[in-house]
């Protein structure tokens, strides 16, 4: 080796070694859970400053957590009333994992991006702005994030159950690249009729889910109108989601009223377009089992799609039918696809209820009278009996989607499979004892709704409860 060469090799030894002991001087206490954010050292003359990366929040046993979007998070999602309150809560009774209630502002941030794509006009007026695709995709993943880390209690492993999240699967797989997805998938006939059976309280959360903008009849509250619809938008002005606002600047009075001229016609234009779209759009009645089916259709065909591009190492499809009867064995697959160690209490939610680090119970989503109850039997086959003959006739085309997913659409009810022991010996324990479970549920919510009077329609129909 020449000397040249030696110089170098000795240069390469000594940046290594340098930064050796900046790691080590620094990392543990960077990056230790009980240090703060931004830490600083003092060499001789040289002051070194640490600049933490990762937020923290503190759990309810004083211990700190840290967070970023690079961290494993979990997201489930789903159709309203496939499942999904029951794969959050069986999550959540597990002591490393904290799902926590629906949030439901995620799924707006989600959808308000989505128009904005979708409008030129718009994507134009953010690229003006500055704001690239790279920024808003970092503050929206910020935001997202913010709301899982701070919407609950603190856990090693933080889990968003916002059913239609789903619809998003491909993008929130880039914001968050180490996220992973659960999919809770359930026939489609169970869902409908449970959304049926529950008088329209549900109605927002499955037009969402299938992209219904326009107006939703409700057999116990009349005419809903969803987001972006004429009725609200006249209620709150002519300037909607972000544009046709009236222009600032100009040039004295005639610009102001060539303002609120074009703001007129704008709104003229956008009244007969909402009014043609009315004309021709057959309205979405919730009493039908046909329509309440395609829409059921429309929308896990999306989140399918959704789920199978992200690909299966980051979103698993779960079959609520064979969650409920082998829970053992599906919470094993769940737990290893989001690498969670095995407990369990994942399959005693039921025992976890409102105690610190367990199962949360919401104040508005429906689900909450049921979810008290153990892993049974009892929502499985309800829907037999109840959907009209003609639907049932026609249910392979009115409902394709059924039999990708793994159901007979002409069997009534498909052969489901026998249930586990455990599950069995559940189901015969609350059959048994009926009235004492209703009883439990009412004082729950009871107490629970007491503190929360008041809440919206919306507050109340934009999500869907496990049945």
């Amino acid at each position: 080796m020449n000397r040249g060469s030696r110089k170098l090799a000795l240069c390469l030894i000594g940046a290594l070694a340098a930064l050796w002991l900046l790691r080590s001087y620094f990392w543990p206490s960077c990056f230790r859970e009980d240090e703060p954010l931004m830490l600083s050292k003092q060499w001789g003359n040289v002051e070194l400053v640490c600049v933490c990366l990762q937020k923290y929040t503190i759990g309810y046993n004083q211990k700190v957590y840290s967070y970023d979007r690079y961290m494993p998070l979990i997201f489930i999602g789903g159709v309203p009333r496939s499942g999904t309150t029951l794969m959050r809560a069986m999550l959540d009774a597990h002591p490393e994992v904290r799902c926590g209630q629906e949030t439901r502002v995620i799924p707006r941030i989600l959808q308000m991006r989505t128009h904005w794509l979708r409008s030129q006009k718009e994507s134009m007026r953010l690229e003006e702005a500055g704001l690239s695709k790279e920024v808003l995709d970092s503050a929206i993943a910020a935001f997202c994030l913010e709301v899982i880390a701070r919407h609950g209690d603190p856990a090693p492993r933080l889990c968003n159950k916002d059913p239609l999240t789903l619809k998003s699967a491909v993008y929130l797989s880039e914001l968050f690249p180490q996220g992973k997805f659960i999919f809770m998938v359930r026939d489609g006939r169970a869902t409908v009729h449970s959304i049926i059976s529950r008088k329209g309280l549900l109605t927002v959360g499955l037009a969402r889910a299938a992209g219904v903008s326009h107006p939703v009849r409700s057999p116990m509250k009349g005419t809903i109108r969803l987001e972006g619809d004429r009725e609200e938008s006249r209620q709150h002005g002519v300037a909607v989601g972000g544009m046709d606002e009236v222009p600032v600047g100009g040039t004295g009075l005639s610009r102001q009223r060539e303002s609120r001229w074009e703001v007129g016609e704008q709104s003229r234009q956008r009244e007969s377009r909402w009014e043609a779209e009315e004309q021709s759009r057959q309205r979405f009645d919730l009493t039908s089992y046909r329509q309440c089916m395609t829409k059921w259709n429309t929308a896990v065909q999306v989140m399918h799609s959704q789920c199978q591009e992200v690909g299966s190492a980051r979103c698993l499809m779960v079959p609520y039918e064979q969650l409920v009867l082998h829970p053992r064995e599906w919470m094993r697959k769940i737990l290893h696809f989001v690498d969670v160690p095995w407990n369990e209490s994942v399959l005693h939610h039921e025992e976890h209820i409102n105690k610190p680090g367990g199962v949360s119970l919401s104040k508005v989503e429906r689900s909450s009278d049921q979810v008290i109850r153990p892993v049974n039997l009892d929502a499985l086959s309800k829907w037999v009996g109840h959907i009209p003959n003609d639907v049932v006739r026609d249910m392979a085309d009115i409902a394709p989607m059924l039999s990708i997913l793994g159901y007979d659409p002409d069997a009534n009810p498909p052969p489901y499979g026998s249930p586990d022991s455990a599950v069995a010996d559940n189901t015969r324990k609350i059959r048994s004892n009926e009235q004492l479970w209703e009883t439990k549920a009412k004082d729950i919510l009871y107490h629970l709704r007491s503190s929360h009077e008041g809440n919206s329609d919306d507050a109340e129909t934009d999500t869907a409860p496990m049945a």
